[in-house]
């Protein structure tokens, strides 16, 4: 986690919509950027399938939006990216491309506090030769806590997974 300062966005990574919604609109609320931006996850498998048989499925994003815009936040401040992304690297990349059209000088960047760390390593190394800073900000409505994650079984298998994830990050970044 980084100290919050004023920001040109608010940035809400794809997973784990509800918490991170909740963080990126307490954020925008609380005056530290003017909009949000959205990550746009990869569609699950057969999605097409599904929507051609006349069932509509919202993709995460959309679920997301939608929560946003019931917490009242104006369809002008909520940016939802075009492109769907498979992965943190991903999402790092295609901010890099964002910010840089828009001229944004500074992110923060809301995801799950077990997942700060790798997102960090990702965004650093995306905006490292940039002059966009990125502040990484773990989401507050997580029941994930560091000093016992190993006590309850889906927050342990969530940091081993996260810790594999980092080793391949710091191996391929």
């Amino acid at each position: 986690s980084h100290p919050l300062e004023k920001a040109d966005l608010v940035v809400c990574l794809g997973g784990s919509p509800v918490e991170r919604g909740l963080e990126a609109a307490e954020l925008l609320k609380e005056g530290y950027a003017p909009r949000i931006f959205i990550s746009r996850e990869q569609p699950p498998e057969s999605l097409d399938i599904l929507r051609a048989r006349g069932v509509d499925f919202p993709e995460s994003h959309e679920l997301t939006y939608e929560m946003l815009e019931a917490f009242g936040l104006p369809p002008e401040s909520l940016i939802i990216s075009d492109d769907p992304v498979s992965s943190t690297a991903e999402e790092a990349e295609q901010l890099r491309r964002v910010a840089i059209a828009e001229g944004f000088s500074h992110l923060i960047v809301v995801t799950s506090p077990q997942h700060s760390r790798r997102a960090w390593i990702a965004f650093r190394h995306m905006f490292k030769d940039s002059e966009v800073s990125v502040s990484i900000r773990p989401t507050r409505f997580s029941g994930f806590e560091p000093e016992r994650w190993w006590k309850e079984p889906r927050y342990a298998r969530r940091v081993i997974l996260e810790y594999m994830k980092i080793l391949w990050y710091l191996w391929i970044l």
